[in-house]
C-alpha cells in the first residue's frame, strides 16, 4: 500500500472511530494479536498522549508507547502520527545528543523535557535491531506548525501512530489523544515515576510515565 492509499485508509479509519466515540462505543487501543510482526499499544495515564499549544505558536505531540517485537528482525525507519486535522509539518524531536544535551525539551516559555533514557524519538533512521520477544517503551515527542483546530479544542480525539519497519512497511495502532483547551501544560514531573527501563523483555509490566503538572 502507498503513502497516498495508506493516507485514505487510515483517514477512513479514523473517521469511523470519531463516529464510535461519539456513539459511546469503547475504543480498543492495540493491534489485532498475531498479525503484525510488532505489536503497539498506548500505556500510561490520559495525560501522557496528548497535544497542545505551544506558547510560540504551532503544537506539540506527545504520546507514551509500549512496543513489542514478534519476529527475527525489526528496524525502525521512521515514525508517522496521523490525525483528524491533516499536519503534514509534524517532526519528531532530534535526538539531544547532536547538541551535548541529555534531555527531550519543546520549545516555549514553559519547556515540557523528558530524559533521553524515557523517550523513544531516538530509535527512528535504523538506529538498532530489535530481535523476537524484545520489549521497549517511552514517550515519543514531536511538534508541528499548524494549530489544532478550534473545534477539537477538549476532551480526546482518536489518531493512529504509526512506525514504518526497515522495509518501508507501516505498521499502526490505534491511541487516544488528549486535548485539553482549558489549562496551559507548563512542566512535568520526570524522575520520579517508578518506570522500568526503556529496554526490556516482553514480559516487563508496563511503567507508569511522568505526570503531567498543569498550570493553574
Amino acid at each position: 500500500m502507498n503513502r497516498t492509499n495508506r493516507q485514505r485508509h487510515n483517514q477512513r479509519r479514523l473517521e469511523m472511530a470519531r463516529q464510535l466515540s461519539a456513539a459511546g462505543v469503547p475504543l480498543e487501543i492495540k493491534d489485532d494479536a498475531g498479525v503484525d510482526p510488532v505489536f503497539m499499544s498506548q500505556i500510561g495515564s490520559p495525560l501522557e498522549t496528548c497535544a497542545f499549544q505551544l506558547s510560540y505558536g504551532g503544537t506539540a505531540y506527545l504520546v507514551n508507547l509500549s512496543v513489542t517485537v514478534n519476529c527475527s528482525i525489526f528496524g525502525i525507519e521512521r515514525f508517522e502520527l496521523d490525525l483528524p486535522w491533516k499536519d503534514f509539518s509534524i517532526q519528531w524531536l532530534p535526538d539531544p545528543l547532536e547538541t551535548d544535551s541529555t534531555v527531550y525539551r519543546f520549545p516555549g516559555r514553559h519547556p515540557l523535557e523528558y530524559d533521553r533514557s524515557l523517550v523513544i524519538n531516538h530509535f527512528a533512521g535504523l538506529q538498532r535491531e530489535f530481535r523476537r520477544g524484545q520489549f521497549f517503551q517511552g514517550f515519543l515527542m514531536g511538534i508541528g506548525s499548524k494549530s489544532i483546530p478550534d473545534d477539537v479544542r477538549h476532551g480526546p480525539v482518536p489518531g493512529f501512530v504509526a512506525i514504518v519497519d526497515q522495509h518501508g512497511q507501516p505498521h499502526s495502532t490505534l491511541i487516544e489523544l488528549f486535548i485539553d483547551g482549558t489549562q496551559r501544560y507548563s512542566t512535568m514531573n520526570r524522575g520520579e515515576s517508578a518506570r522500568r527501563p526503556l529496554f526490556d523483555k516482553c514480559d516487563t509490566e508496563n511503567g507508569v510515565g511522568a505526570k503531567i503538572r498543569r498550570e493553574r
